[in-house]
């Protein structure tokens, strides 16, 4: 499946090229149809006027693609008017500078792939030579085989992603990273007055306290009574808006979207009611009125524990409690349903930030507190 998909992203890669191409083609055409309904043009020569709308397209297509070729430059100068001999010209040279860019493109993405398989036959190969000299079952080789892609995309991700901090000097990475990060910190309002509070908290968080980390589908973030490190903040994802998954538990969010759902791990389900605030989700989404309440998962034992899933998207944030109270233990999985960016704000990191900046100290204390 894995190796499947990856076939039909670079097969997309490369369709996308060609339909360009296509679409220039038949612009083409349309103009050279445009240009030729002239007295003395080739519509009136060929007496296309009378005919039906397909029969002058395919005229068309085909003067075109005649016409195209360098080797049909001289014929070209033969043409009776003047928009015809000039189209042809700039159309030749178009042609020219066009396929090369296709060519070249398509040759790129083609050798991608032939590099990406190359290695997963290598991985496939070192695999199965391990399996054979020490009695692993078939079966065992079959399953890890789907999983060689999947490590290649994640190394590869992780790749760009160095390569990308080499690039830049350390001021431009630092200015990099800030403006990269600062839009997340706005969904949290107590951050985002504590930052208009200090111009270069902001600053220091993004930089020194923040980081990313590449997640694929199905990676699990955190488990059930996984000490908390921090909270974490929904980054990027891919293009049709995917969502990241949650199964509330400990570390459960305050407001969730509307797409909630309840899984029966009882015999029964349940009404959620309003829970503890402070982790919530983007503000600027219609919200439910459905919540998670967490004392129920303080009073019942974990294996009557009922779950509610939460889709998580872009600028949501999870687990904040783990930043003001000491201890704080998860009661709940967080995992990733597509590929993409997640922010962590690591609670060590965060403090060591927060005591660089004395002046908002006050509020973090009675925020702090609050909790």
């Amino acid at each position: 499946m894995l190796h499947g998909s990856s076939s039909w992203r670079f097969v997309l890669d490369a369709g996308k090229y060609v339909a360009s191409l296509m679409y220039g083609l038949h612009l083409l055409t349309c103009i050279w149809y445009w240009v030729g309904n002239v007295p003395d043009g080739w519509v009136q020569e060929q007496e296309l006027s009378a005919q039906s709308l397909s029969s002058m397209y395919f005229a068309s297509l085909t003067l075109t693609l005649s016409r195209l070729p360098a080797s049909s430059m001289k014929w070209n100068m033969t043409l009776q008017t003047d928009g015809e001999r000039t189209l042809a010209i700039v159309a030749t040279f178009m042609a020219l500078a066009t396929s090369s860019v296709c060519i070249s493109k398509v040759t790129n993405v083609m050798s991608r792939w032939q590099s990406m398989r190359e290695k997963r036959r290598l991985i496939v190969e070192s695999l199965r030579s391990y399996c054979a000299s020490h009695g692993v079952d078939a079966w065992h080789l079959l399953g890890m085989k789907k999983y060689a892609e999947r490590e290649l995309a994640r190394k590869a991700a992780g790749e760009a992603h160095a390569n990308l901090l080499q690039t830049f000097s350390s001021s431009m990475l630092k200015s990099l990273l800030h403006q990269a990060r600062r839009s997340f910190l706005c969904y949290h309002k107590e951050l985002t007055s504590w930052c208009a509070k200090s111009e270069h908290l902001e600053y220091s968080i993004c930089n020194k306290a923040m980081t990313e980390h590449y997640e694929m589908r199905h990676d699990c973030i955190f488990m059930p009574s996984d000490h908390a490190d921090g909270m974490y903040l929904m980054a990027t994802m891919l293009e049709s808006r995917p969502s990241w998954l949650s199964c509330l538990g400990y570390a459960g969010l305050g407001q969730t979207p509307v797409d909630i759902q309840i899984v029966q791990f009882g015999a029964h389900e349940f009404d959620s009611i309003g829970m503890m605030p402070r982790c919530e989700t983007n503000a600027s989404r219609p919200q439910s009125g459905t919540r998670c309440c967490l004392w129920r998962f303080l009073t019942k034992p974990t294996d009557e524990i009922e779950e509610n899933v939460v889709h998580l998207e872009p600028g949501d944030y999870i687990s904040e409690h783990a930043l003001w109270i000491a201890g704080w233990s998860h009661r709940g999985r967080l995992q990733a349903t597509a590929d993409g960016w997640l922010l962590a704000l690591p609670t060590c990191s965060l403090m060591e930030t927060l005591k660089e900046h004395p002046n908002i100290a006050e509020c973090v204390v009675s925020f702090a507190k609050r909790q």
